[in-house]
């Protein structure tokens, strides 16, 4: 008798569920305890290349909700090539908490170069960004490609290097000279919101620093390096609720 009460009563909490609406919790927007480890989780929202729709359709959906970022600069590009950013665009993107760090001069993958052309893609794009009053410690090698020569060359002119390592860093990082980046892909490969959404929330329960690394912002062309606006837009007002401390390169190390 006690069993047969116990299955009606199962029975009769389930139709109450079903007919008012409940569903079972989404795990992708629980709100997670404070803990030692949550916080210290950082989240940055990285921009390679310096594309102009970074300012144009990125920057207003993240000023909305308080959500700084950073843009990786081909130097040579600003205020000469009408699909990047102008001098001005990163003023204002400057003056609202965003950070401008080097991504060259002229996007040449740096471990082929021999020492002479090396030299001139590092000091000249530090210098360009320093001469402007944006200062910047962040070296990004384009293509994610580098090695022990190009990092020993970086050492004159920054303090950190960002690779593409689709992996979370530690906080503090354990090593500076490889910060890591997540590439958010759009088209046939596209990174679904949800997916980054689990990577935000994994950052936060294990106490850990994740890059999140866009290029282009918007629906044409349907290519991994243009992300879909919509999407976008939600991954950045998902970012925005979470409780994990959103920061830049300047705001977390500090110059």
């Amino acid at each position: 008798m006690r069993k047969k009460t116990f299955a009606w009563t199962s029975l009769l909490m389930l139709l109450v569920l079903l007919f008012s609406g409940c569903s079972k919790p989404d795990p992708l927007k629980v709100v997670y305890p404070e803990t030692g480890k949550s916080r210290s989780a950082k989240l940055t929202i990285i921009f390679d290349d310096g594309y102009k729709d970074n300012f144009t359709e990125a920057f207003p959906i993240m000023r909305n909700v308080n959500v700084p970022g950073v843009i990786a600069l081909v130097t040579s590009k600003i205020g000469a090539d009408p699909g990047y950013l102008t001098v001005e665009d990163c003023q204002l993107l400057w003056d609202n908490g965003w950070d401008l760090v080097s991504h060259t001069k002229t996007h040449q993958m740096l471990s082929l170069l021999d020492q002479e052309a090396l030299t001139l893609e590092l000091q000249e794009s530090s210098e360009w960004i320093r001469n402007q009053g944006w200062n910047t410690t962040v070296l990004v090698s384009p293509y994610g490609a580098y090695n022990p020569d190009v990092i020993k060359k970086a050492q004159e002119y920054y303090r950190y290097h960002r690779a593409l390592t689709n992996t979370f860093d530690t906080w503090p990082p354990q090593d500076s000279w490889r910060l890591g980046a997540s590439e958010v892909f759009g088209g046939s490969e596209k990174t679904t919101p949800a997916e980054v959404k689990q990577w935000i929330n994994y950052a936060y329960q294990n106490g850990l620093w994740l890059t999140l690394l866009f290029h282009h912002v918007g629906d044409e062309p349907a290519s991994r390096f243009y992300y879909p606006l919509a999407e976008f837009r939600e991954i950045i007002e998902y970012a925005a609720n979470h409780p994990i401390a959103k920061v830049t390169y300047r705001s977390a190390l500090g110059f």
